[in-house]
């Protein structure tokens, strides 16, 4: 090849490829090309409007004399405040806590706590929220509220679902004047945070589009990232989720997170502009993470518990620890009854799995008499083992088998963790005797030390010659043990049981099949 017709099309190709990323990052207006779902990183440029995070309130407003309101469903008591005109405290009749009440999803009631006020409406960037509202009217299920500021009439109106835990907001505003100028509506709304939870954190997570999954959102997103008219957009503690799932008039153009602390968080729905008379319905959840729940409120809303590729066994497990929980009334009881089904379904493979492995343990010896024989020959070595194999009707594989059975109460294991980790069914229930939480780990650690006493009874009465594999399945249950320490005693439950069912198992074996 000619070296300067090489050159020329090497300098082309350079020079097309550098021209067409100078015309599409400095000439593409990144406005234009925002479609629901997207997510993006708002640098202070012209073609992105900066995140505006700022709350502020009508200074000059003479403080009304605080009144609650109170609304109650067959799920959630809410107390509403003319205060921001908005819900200040939410109960889950359904939930209690350590004191038998019903568990508070958050509370935000007291003059100090303006800017944690949820649904804080402020129209426009140099404007602020009004702060005191009126009461116009209340119903059994729900509550309107009316404010004034110097441009504009704003209207709010809470229903609720009666056997459900949507809250609807009906949102509307009306320019004063005639000469009110176009202005960009946010609305911020402060995320549950349930108190005298173990590790309780605060997190956002966002559902792009109709057919997208839910994702977490990371800290760093929390800071400077923001969706665009996202299908659905929340905050979830351990146990409870409030979140936007329906918003049919479109108010929303994109909506980004602002941490107020470090376990409490805020969304800010941000509008598109406005000038003359607008109403919106927006739809939220406001309520507890279980399966019920949320898909009550939308079919594909239990997808927020999140449960990854394990999702299918989670929500059978779930399912079939409520049917149990119906019979006994304890979910220790029931944790222990799910745990005999899972090993009865699988009794018969680990039967005939465990079989095929002590029987081949018999003929170890002979195999290693071949492999020591032919150890310079290994062509001679894998065809007399073959042939041994063919002589005995075994397989290569039967040394597998006896791992078999751990590989296949794994994912079971991972998934019931996942489960209960964050079922609200599991706070505050108790067992018997001091395990009188079982989402939390046992005090006194007699759970954890049980289940390194079975597993040690276990490996002691399993044979095996080779004395580095001894040391290995003694060592075992120390560790196990150490790792069961901080796990919840649900969880704990659960392999405990599973041991002793099986030892159960290897004596019903070795009695009848042996």
């Amino acid at each position: 090849m000619d070296r300067k017709f090489f050159y020329s099309m090497m300098f082309s190709t350079v020079a097309v490829l550098a021209l067409q990323y100078y015309f599409s990052s400095n000439n593409t207006n990144v406005a234009t090309v925002q479609l629901a779902g997207q997510s993006f990183k708002a640098p202070v440029v012209t073609d992105i409007r900066p995140l505006f995070k700022e709350l502020d309130f009508i200074d000059d407003e003479k403080l009304s004399e605080e009144v609650l309101t109170t609304i109650e469903t067959e799920n959630l008591v809410v107390k509403f405040s003319n205060h921001g005109g908005a819900p200040v405290s939410v109960v889950m009749k359904k939930h209690t806590n350590k004191q038998g009440n019903g568990l508070q999803m958050f509370d935000y009631t007291g003059y100090n706590e303006r800017e944690k006020r949820s649904f804080a409406l402020i129209m426009g960037d140099d404007a602020a929220a009004a702060y005191n509202y009126v009461l116009n009217e209340k119903t059994d299920n729900s509550v309107t509220f009316i404010a004034r500021t110097k441009e504009w009439d704003i209207i709010k109106k809470y229903e609720f679902s009666s056997d459900s835990y949507v809250m609807n907001l009906e949102l509307s505003v009306e320019p004063r004047s005639a000469q009110v100028e176009s202005v960009t509506p946010r609305l911020f709304i402060s995320g549950p945070f349930i108190e005298g939870l173990v590790d309780n954190t605060v997190n956002g997570f966002v559902q792009k589009t109709d057919a997208g999954s839910f994702e977490k959102v990371s800290s760093s997103q929390e800071e400077d990232w923001f969706w665009v008219s996202p299908y659905c957009l929340g905050m979830e503690d351990r146990y409870s989720a409030q979140a936007l799932i329906s918003d049919p008039q479109k108010f929303v153009k994109r909506a980004y997170y602002k941490r107020v602390e470090k376990k409490q968080l805020q969304i800010v729905f941000e509008g598109h502009p406005v000038e003359k008379k607008t109403a919106w319905n927006l739809s939220f959840y406001v309520g507890p993470k279980t399966l019920e729940g949320l898909s009550s409120a939308r079919d594909d809303l239990e997808g927020l518990l999140s449960f990854g590729w394990l999702s299918a066994i989670c929500k059978w497990l779930l399912f079939f620890l409520q049917w149990l929980y119906r019979y006994f009334q304890n979910y220790g009881i029931a944790i222990v009854a799910l745990t005999a089904l899972i090993k009865s379904i699988f009794l018969p493979f680990m039967i005939f799995a465990k079989g095929r492995m002590e029987e081949m343990q018999k003929y170890q010896p002979a195999l290693d008499r071949i492999k020591n024989k032919y150890k310079s020959d290994v062509q001679k070595q894998q065809e007399e083992t073959m042939r041994f194999y063919k002589e005995h009707n075994l397989s290569p594989i039967t040394q597998m088998l006896g791992c078999l059975p751990l590989f296949l109460q794994l994912p079971v294991f991972f998934a019931l963790q996942r489960a209960l980790s964050n079922y609200i069914e599991l706070y505050q229930a108790p067992f018997f005797g001091w395990i009188t939480d079982l989402s939390v780990k046992d005090p006194y650690y007699v759970l954890p030390i049980l289940v390194g006493l079975v597993m040690l009874i276990q490996q002691v009465y399993t044979p095996t010659k080779d004395p580095k594999q001894r040391f290995v399945m003694l060592f075992l249950p120390f560790v196990i043990t150490a790792v069961f320490m901080n796990l919840s005693a649900g969880i704990v439950l659960y392999w405990l049981s599973n041991n002793i069912f099986t030892m159960m198992e290897d004596k019903f074996r070795r009695t009848f099949f042996a």
